[in-house]
């Protein structure tokens, strides 16, 4: 190849590697502008709806969520669902899979949503069984808290410590709940109702979001 073939090429990959590294960055400060004008809407929301809104709160949730991170709680809107104090949080954890040089992460957003209760609780959680967790309960039974209820126990499995203080907690009318799909899946500490689902906060749904856990609440030990 030519000493100026060479050079024009090589001044095209030039011009390439500059247009990719300005497009990178045009799209990290767009995103980034973004995000600050998303906070700011979730900010200026609670202001006008007398809720308080937190960046990076401290928080004992992340035990209870996916991916466990501990610092995974990025903002949060603390206010009040009814009589009840009431939070709705974004919590994300990154996923990395594969080894050496291929490998890839993913990161998972969620928006978690708690109620304050007016007593405390032995800790209990309801968990949508997976299919390990089905094929393990066919091979093996149950194991801990089954309810006695089969298609609930088929669906859904109880972790608790004190399994007999759990049970009495998950009555029939809230199994119903659960069979019916009018309830999620929660986890309960001490006066802490918990609940997540995948997204971020839309602002528009975070006057309601708190009524599927206020009715778990409402049906603890019925």
């Amino acid at each position: 190849m030519k000493p100026i073939v060479l050079l024009a090429c090589c001044g095209v990959g030039v011009l390439v590697l500059v247009g990719v590294v300005v497009a990178v960055v045009f799209l990290a400060q767009a995103s980034a502008k973004a995000e600050r004008a998303r906070r700011e809407g979730l900010r200026q929301w609670a202001v006008a709806n007398g809720w308080t809104f937190a960046p990076a709160p401290a928080t004992d949730w992340t035990p209870r969520l996916p991916g466990r991170n501990r610092r995974g709680v990025s903002l949060a809107l603390f206010g009040r669902f009814g009589a009840r104090p009431t939070a709705v949080g974004e919590y994300s954890y990154t996923e990395t899979t594969g080894s050496g040089d291929n490998t890839s992460t993913t990161t998972h957003r969620y928006v978690v949503v708690t109620l304050m209760l007016d007593q405390e609780f032995p800790a209990v959680s309801v968990q949508r069984r997976g299919v390990v967790s089905q094929l393990g309960r066919q091979l093996f039974g149950d194991r801990g808290a089954a309810t006695g209820h089969g298609q609930f126990d088929a669906l859904f499995q109880v972790v608790a410590e004190d399994p007999g203080s759990a049970l009495r907690l998950v009555g029939p009318a809230l199994i119903h709940a659960h069979l019916s799909g009018t309830v999620p899946v929660w986890s309960l500490r001490g006066r802490e109702l918990l609940m997540w689902e995948q997204g971020r906060i839309d602002v528009a749904r975070v006057p309601g979001m708190a009524a599927p856990l206020a009715r778990v609440a409402d049906l603890l030990g019925r």
